[in-house]
């Protein structure tokens, strides 16, 4: 008679659970912004820009959709001869659903893209520095403008050695949930909030 009810119980709970996991799905539905501060793996502090786009689609397996999710964060570079400075910004698909009030992401690793913008740079090294100076004035003197150091190829360096990383920390997360299962979701005054395992609660604001 105990296990009876205690089956009975079960599925109710689970059977109210599954009907505020749904009306949780579609106040999800929309874009979400954040500013958040973190640590790079000097403990240096920084700032980066997060976005969330969830598009709550109707099925009767599961409460979710598609979701697309954009991260800009600034980055600095130096290999003992040049430091670089530029900004960072990686942007991913793929599906989202709620689980008793939990949101699991899962990402399309085809989809991952990375731009980097805003390239500047410094020498940090005296002969690195003299010897572009020394090609930066000869080509003054043929009457070329140009950088001492081409920007666009610093940004196409930066993004092959940063997006292998990238791509397989977005693989990790899928594999584990590591970074893509964030707990005790709630929607409330244009405010989606919920915890996550390295940055403790965050919130984020309806655009």
């Amino acid at each position: 008679m105990k296990r009876a009810l205690w089956m009975i119980l079960s599925m109710l709970s689970l059977s109210l659970a599954g009907c505020g996991d749904s009306e949780l799905a579609k106040k999800v539905d929309g874009t979400w912004y954040a500013k958040m501060s973190t640590r790079d793996y000097q403990g240096t502090r920084y700032t980066q820009d997060v976005k969330y786009t969830f598009r709550y689609v109707q099925d009767d397996i599961k409460d979710g959709g598609t979701f697309s999710e954009q991260i800009t964060y600034p980055l600095t570079e130096d290999d003992g001869e040049i430091e670089v400075t530029c900004k960072v910004t990686t942007s991913i698909k793929g599906e989202w659903e709620i689980i008793f009030r939990d949101l699991l992401l899962t990402y399309h690793l085809s989809t991952l893209d990375m731009e980097i913008t805003d390239v500047d740079y410094e020498f940090t090294d005296f002969d690195a520095a003299g010897e572009a100076l020394g090609v930066g004035l000869f080509m003054a003197m043929a009457g070329v403008e140009t950088d001492l150091v081409d920007k666009n190829k610093l940004a196409e360096e930066i993004r092959k050695e940063i997006y292998p990383d990238t791509y397989d920390e977005y693989k990790l997360a899928n594999n584990d949930g590591d970074g893509s299962y964030f707990e005790d979701v709630q929607v409330e005054n244009g405010t989606l909030s919920f915890t996550t395992s390295d940055a403790g609660r965050v919130f984020l604001k309806k655009q």
